[in-house]
């Protein structure tokens, strides 16, 4: 049977063709109107169609695959680029969907070649040289992305943005001369002055200068947006990069000052776009705005923002994390109940979802959620065995110091007072990481094990197959420095394993230091943290992607260095 796309809108808002096309290539234009318009279930149709009639059509094929990429069914995308490439083994374009499909499955060896392959077949295929350099970045190998896109240029200008920003990420992540933040900076600041209306390059900007403690960090970006106050996008990513930076109040200002000036009716941005687009850019401020109001514990004025973003864009903001965290911090989780538990009949696994309903529960006093948040089972301490920790205790601390020595506090993460370093730990070739890398895929075995011998109580993601990494990282937190409660989106299961950890001794707070679990990341009455783990150096800890954690603040003289990943199983 073939997995098909699910609406997650109520069925009865599209209406059934009168008049169906009779004709392949007329469904293949119904198909990519549908498209087009969001509604991928009827685009997902309208191609099968075209190609029940004549399954011969490559350009229905290939617009099929591209759509089951974007809507989460890479699994099914890969055999119908098969298809493709069973009829023309050189079509770069269906090798550029089978690299896409790869990636969004988690299998970036095959997607490295599905998109070399593309090259191959095209030799200057932008696109492809592009998903070629981005994914070799993602894995840690700014080297081998930066001569990617030497080779690789930008078919159109309004792809020209895309390829400077993923050149200025390689570059900061880069060592060498020439190489750097500083030299990354640089690039943007001429890219800049090229394309002045780029939120995409003002925002890149402003991360690289608040990484490295550049105190006028958000100055360029604000005065951009304050000269393009029609630019929606640019002053969503200008309040969003102000909100990270713990400047929420300025963020609401801007946002106030725009949403009064904004007409949802008219063309607007330096991009012109439609009514309806314009409708969505002006509910992504509404949803902003309540992001805002959240970060400074006013969960009254983020909902009544993020319900004027509903009534903008009700499509939009149904699902938004926005609404539903301003419901939930309201103390209205029975209003935020229901909505979460029919998206989760479609998208089960989805951890936000999932997190948010075991919230929801928890907040209504319902006694499902403290039994799905059974964090006795969910959350596992594994230590490394003290004859590994003493032959990796000081490699990886010389190691990871050097990494961080580079690195600085990111604008839109977890950390707060600290540092995340830039490149990806994924293929490190140091033989630290290497055998660190190994003991986290043994300890990942176990704990499968274990959830495995009661499966029917295992929420957010399969756990089936062999384990693998699909990110990793290190923080470096100064005294004071903690992570803000938050969960992670691309694994299963998590983790947080401790290098080096100061003492921990503060008699105003018996959890200092410690990582808590089950709190979200605003507060909602009635729910908390469940359970504290204590680190100390050589201990591993997992846990569910979806599962709320965060850490407290701790004193002292000496920093918190730690490694974390992400995985998955397949």
């Amino acid at each position: 049977m073939v997995r098909t796309i699910t609406p997650i809108g109520p069925a009865g808002n599209r209406e059934p063709l009168r008049n169906p096309p009779r004709h392949p290539q007329d469904w293949l234009k119904l198909g990519r109107a549908y498209a087009a318009d969001g509604r991928a279930a009827e685009a997902e149709r309208a191609y099968r169609q075209a190609l029940k009639t004549q399954p011969g059509l490559r350009a229905a094929r290939l617009a099929l695959a591209q759509l089951l990429v974007r809507h989460g069914f890479p699994q099914v995308a890969i055999i119908e680029a098969q298809k493709l490439l069973d009829q023309d083994p050189f079509d770069a374009d269906a090798w550029l969907a089978a690299g896409q499909a790869f990636r969004s499955n988690y299998q970036p060896d095959e997607a490295q070649m599905a998109f070399s392959q593309a090259l191959n077949a095209r030799p200057g295929m932008a696109s492809a040289g592009y998903a070629l350099a981005s994914l070799l970045l993602d894995q840690g190998e700014p080297d081998s992305a930066l001569k990617v896109l030497a080779k690789a240029h930008a078919p159109d200008p309004a792809a020209v943005e895309q390829f400077q920003q993923l050149k200025a990420r390689a570059i900061a992540q880069a060592e060498g001369p020439g190489l750097g933040p500083a030299a990354a900076e640089t690039l943007l600041l001429v890219a800049i002055e090229r394309q002045p209306g780029s939120e995409g390059l003002h925002a890149m900007l402003a991360r690289l200068q608040y990484l490295r403690g550049e105190p006028r960090w958000a100055d360029r970006l604000v005065e951009a947006a304050r000269q393009q106050p029609e630019n929606l996008r640019l002053v969503r990513s200008c309040a969003a990069a102000l909100r990270n930076g713990q400047k929420a109040s300025q963020a609401i200002t801007m946002l106030d000052h725009s949403l009064s000036e904004a007409t949802i009716d008219s063309d607007q941005g330096y991009d012109h776009p439609s009514p309806k687009r314009a409708r969505r850019l002006t509910a992504d401020l509404l949803l902003e705005r309540a992001d805002c109001y959240l970060s400074l514990g006013d969960a009254q004025a983020a909902l009544a923002s993020a319900r004027a973003a509903f009534d903008a864009d009700p499509e939009r903001a149904r699902l938004s994390r926005q609404l539903l965290d301003a419901q939930l911090s309201a103390g209205l989780a029975h209003e935020a109940l229901p909505v979460v538990q029919s998206a989760r009949e479609k998208l089960p696994e989805n951890p936000r979802l999932l997190a948010a309903h075991v919230t929801a529960l928890r907040a209504v006093g319902d006694p499902l959620g403290d039994q799905l948040l059974d964090l006795d089972r969910l959350v596992q301490v594994h230590d490394m065995p003290a004859e590994l920790w003493r032959s990796l205790h000081r490699p990886l601390i010389e190691v990871l110091t050097a990494m961080h020595d580079q690195s600085g506090a990111p604008l839109d993460l977890s950390v707060r007072g600290g540092s995340q370093t830039l490149r990806s730990l994924l293929r490190s070739s140091s033989p630290a990481i290497v055998r660190l890398r190994r003991f986290f895929c043994e300890a990942l075995a176990e704990y499968q094990a274990t959830q495995l011998a009661e499966p029917h109580r295992w929420l957010g993601g399969s756990l089936s197959g062999e384990p693998f990494l699909v990110g990793c990282w290190s923080v470096r937190l100064a005294p004071g420095g903690f992570h803000v409660n938050h969960l992670h989106s691309e694994g299963v299961v998590s983790s947080a394993f401790y290098v080096s950890v100061p003492e921990l001794n503060d008699p105003d707070d018996p959890h200092t230091g410690e990582l808590g679990f089950g709190a979200p990341r605003f507060s909602v009455p009635g729910v908390g943290a469940k359970r504290w783990v204590r680190p100390q150096p050589g201990r591993l800890v997992l846990f569910p992607s979806w599962l709320w954690h965060g850490t407290r603040p701790f004193k002292g003289e000496n920093p918190r260095m730690t490694v974390a990943f992400d995985a998955r199983f397949r």
